[in-house]
């Protein structure tokens, strides 16, 4: 992936209104914003000096890939192996100790990551540096002054860059694609296990290899009629339910292309839908496009509910 010149500009910038010498994050999400490269199992840092370079510390296997984003400098650690046991602190300090002293940032004011965040992972397990964080810095960097940046970091990630954003539109056209494929093969019989395989595996097939995408793939979930209803519920799930005809059919997807996420939910109907299917197909797509015309820069969340709230009111009236 090519450097991202505005991202390093905004990261800068906020190093500076933090006024910190210094960012180091840990978090996957947060050393993708800063270097332009996702960790695999969350043991990697980021650290971006204030008017100076960006470096990542990866564990040696992942050096390959980190050679994808966009550090000026990738130096790498030797993990825990069968001959000699040792933690990631154990592992880490020794050669982010060397870092701390080559950008002579001991004793000065470090930014990084303080409170609790949602992390998207794409491995079983996910190392997550939390208190930890803290006590590496202080052990490593020689008395530094730490500030916690969570505030300037959630307003980076919540402002993309044009680059960022292409990856992310990357990410749903693939998505899109893997729906495409899903859709055109779901039939009535299949179990809704089967029916998530159908969604996922283009995910990666058809993601691996397209524009640069190193790593691509996502989590699948098919809920049918009875089961569909609990799709609000933050425990969806597929189950052995065989799909019949005329069932209204829900698939919801968390796909990823190099650290960049779709969240997409889509409902199809086996056959020609009934009357009530039709209706409510109608409410639903009323409220969209309601939606859709006041949403804006500016724009509270509230007022778009109101204008959807508004919308099909006026829809019941005319019934």
């Amino acid at each position: 992936m090519p450097v991202d010149a505005d991202r390093r500009m905004r990261v800068q910038e906020q190093i500076k209104q933090a006024d910190v010498d210094a960012f180091v994050c840990g978090l996957p999400a947060n050393v993708l914003l800063l270097s332009g490269y996702w960790p695999v199992v969350g043991t990697s840092l980021a650290i971006v000096v204030r008017d100076g370079s960006t470096v990542l510390l990866v564990p040696e296997d992942e050096e390959e890939l980190a050679k994808h984003g966009g550090a000026d400098e990738i130096h790498t650690y030797k993990p825990a192996t069968m001959d000699s046991l040792a933690t990631l602190m154990e592992a880490q300090s020794p050669p982010l100790a060397a870092l701390a002293r080559k950008l002579t940032l001991q004793r000065k004011r470090i930014g990084y990551e303080h409170g609790g965040w949602y992390e998207a992972s794409s491995y079983a397990a996910m190392h997550l540096y939390r208190s930890s964080m803290r006590e590496m810095l202080e052990r490593t960097f020689e008395h530094p002054h730490l500030i916690d940046t969570d505030e300037q970091l959630v307003h980076m990630r919540s402002h993309k860059t044009a680059q960022e954003l292409e990856r992310i539109r990357l990410a749903c056209r693939i998505a899109a694609e893997a729906f495409e494929e899903g859709r055109k093969r779901m039939q009535a019989v299949m179990k809704e296990t089967e029916v998530a395989e159908l969604f996922r595996l283009p995910l990666a097939v058809n993601g691996v290899g397209r524009d640069g995408v190193e790593r691509a793939g996502g989590f699948t979930f098919c809920m049918s009629s009875p089961n569909s209803a609990k799709a609000s519920g933050a425990y969806a799930r597929s189950q052995a339910r065989q799909l019949t005809q005329h069932d209204l059919v829900l698939v919801h997807c968390n796909s990823y292309a190099d650290g960049y996420w779709t969240d997409i939910t889509r409902t199809y109907c086996l056959g020609k839908p009934d009357d009530r299917q039709a209706a409510l197909f109608e409410a639903v797509t009323a409220a969209r496009h309601a939606a859709r015309q006041v949403i804006r820069p500016g724009v509270r969340a509230a007022d778009v509910k109101n204008n959807i709230m508004i919308t099909n009111l006026i829809a019941q009236k005319r019934k």
